[in-house]
């Protein structure tokens, strides 16, 4: 039944005298939400896993969390550092592989991010020949001749796994994926492995237990919502002579109770009062479980209790201190996870179009984060006459420069002579020029027409 039938959809007869004789009202919570053992998630399987993540996934504070924890780890630039500075051929080489085909290694990075929803993600290597890229580019190809990767293919979950030694298999076929029978063809990535298991720990499923019972707070909301606004009603009235004669009055009076779902008046005989039986608890109860839920989801995937669809729990303590937060753990994951997966792919690259290599030659791709100033920090640094570069200032703030002079909100003035204080001790800046371009004295004109005041 959809959600708007339920609304819409008038009582039988036959439904109403069910109610009327409570067989419903009383149905078990346990079977209405069924809930499996505390024991289900240690021993769960690849094909109950798979199916777990796609329905946690489709859950809109669990995506959400889970887009927010991807973009803190992907908001970070990288450099290439060579082992030593006056050898920097292979850096330059690692760059010119990143930057193929408009950057596609970097891009085909975000199926690393499957690691944290099952564990670990398996990716096939799928190679471009140089063939291919040389009668596609021309002899104007930047990257040459060269084997580049063009995409990395995320294997089945349920399929492909890692065996007490250690090995990726193909639990179909029985082949075994190794680097030797394989070589330059599978690479895993595995999120907080721990006990030296390859196959990882998904961060998706510290997320379970809220997200279930989130999704039973959610039915037992809607079904509030049903009783609230179509309230059980009860008719009280005198039994017959037998139990056929009273179930006859029963029916009728049903039949008669039918009218009352269209706000119509009725009268009925032989029956002593009707009586709604309204909800007792208030709606906002439900509200309020499912909100602790959703901070729940929001500790377990961000490390913080944040983002939450009631203004009443959002950002509770410093904003700041709960960025800072979720960057320290998207910055674990990126450094530790991510980035060796990245050098031993581009390591790979350069094995196979330069041959054999000193492993002390190897550049090393690293991931930086730097710090964010926020606006207030960046004009107190202007105010103190820092140099800052005003392209990035425009840009960082999405503010867009103005075309010339006379476009300038606030005319730029010029630096003030420095002269020495009275006392010696220090050095301040003389009193600023007060003036008003003339484009604010034109704002100030027509300002009394926009606010409507004379």
């Amino acid at each position: 039944m959809g959600f708007l039938e339920l609304f819409q959809r008038k009582p039988k007869p036959k439904d109403l005298t069910t109610d009327v004789t409570a067989e419903l009202e009383g149905e078990d919570l346990d079977a209405l939400f069924p809930i499996p053992g505390e024991e289900f998630l240690e021993d769960i399987g690849a094909d109950e896993l798979c199916e777990i993540v796609k329905k946690m996934l489709q859950d809109d504070q669990v995506s959400s969390e889970m887009e927010t924890f991807k973009t803190f780890i992907g908001n970070s630039n990288y450099i290439i550092q060579p082992p030593d500075e006056n050898d920097t051929e292979l850096a330059e080489k690692y760059q010119e592989y990143l930057n193929y085909d408009g950057g596609r290694l970097l891009t085909q990075i975000d199926n690393f991010f499957e690691s944290l929803e099952y564990g670990s993600v398996n990716l096939e290597v799928i190679w471009k020949d140089p063939k291919e890229i040389v009668e596609k580019a021309g002899s104007a190809s930047s990257i040459g001749d060269v084997w580049v990767i063009d995409r990395l293919k995320p294997l089945d979950h349920s399929r492909y796994s890692y065996n007490k030694k250690g090995e990726l298999v193909d639990n179909q076929s029985g082949k075994k994926l190794t680097f030797e029978n394989y070589p330059y063809r599978f690479i895993t990535i595995t999120h907080n492995m721990r006990g030296g298991n390859p196959n990882g720990n998904s961060l998706l499923l510290k997320a379970y237990w809220p997200w279930v019972f989130r999704k039973a707070c959610i039915k037992a909301g809607l079904l509030y919502v049903k009783k609230s606004i179509i309230p059980s009603i009860v008719a009280i009235y005198k039994a017959g002579k037998n139990k056929t004669e009273t179930q006859e009055q029963g029916a009728l009076i049903a039949k008669e109770l039918s009218k009352l779902a269209n706000s119509s008046g009725i009268a009925m005989a032989n029956v002593e009062s009707i009586n709604n039986i309204d909800p007792t608890s208030k709606g906002t109860d439900v509200i309020d479980l499912v909100e602790l839920f959703n901070r729940m989801i929001s500790k377990a995937i961000l490390g913080v209790a944040t983002l939450t669809n009631d203004t009443r729990y959002s950002n509770r303590g410093d904003t700041t201190s709960q960025e800072n937060l979720i960057e320290a753990r998207a910055k674990k994951v990126s450094v530790q996870e991510f980035q060796p997966g990245i050098n031993t792919l581009l390591k790979w690259t350069a094995e196979l179009n330069l041959g054999e290599i000193p492993a002390d030659r190897f550049p090393f791709f690293k991931f930086i984060y730097e710090y964010d100033p926020t606006f207030e920090e960046t004009i107190k640094a202007v105010t103190a006459r820092v140099p800052i570069s005003g392209t990035w200032f425009y840009k960082k703030f999405n503010i867009k420069p103005p075309e010339d002079e006379d476009d300038q909100l606030v005319e730029p003035q010029a630096a003030a002579p420095v002269v020495a204080s009275s006392d010696g001790d220090g050095f301040f800046f003389s009193e600023p020029k007060k003036n008003k371009p003339p484009l604010t004295k034109g704002i100030l004109k027509v300002l009394p027409n926009i606010t409507g005041k004379k």
